[in-house]
């Protein structure tokens, strides 16, 4: 009996494992900010990722773009595409 009930555990654990990957996807965001100047976009997110620069100045992490939970900020001319994890709705 024991051996059923702990089967039947790790089976519901790996259910709820797999649902919550579900629940979480990643898009593309373009972003070319406000004419080289600081700009944030307000999008909230659980991780950021730069795609794809299009700007002739660099994307750097931390120095010309990063990101808050409430959204993606870029500066000094970066502008790209950035993979975005969010909650879908």
């Amino acid at each position: 009996m024991k051996g059923k009930v702990l089967v039947s555990m790790i089976a519901a654990g790996a259910a709820m494992t797999a649902l919550a990957v579900v629940q979480d996807k990643w898009i593309t965001v373009r972003f070319d900010g406000d004419h080289g100047r600081h700009a944030f976009k307000r999008i909230d997110n659980k991780g950021v990722k730069l795609k794809r620069a299009l700007s002739h100045e660099p994307c750097f992490e931390g120095k010309s773009w990063g990101h808050t939970p409430k959204g993606i900020w870029v500066d000094k001319g970066c502008r790209g595409e950035f993979e975005v994890k969010v909650h879908p709705k």
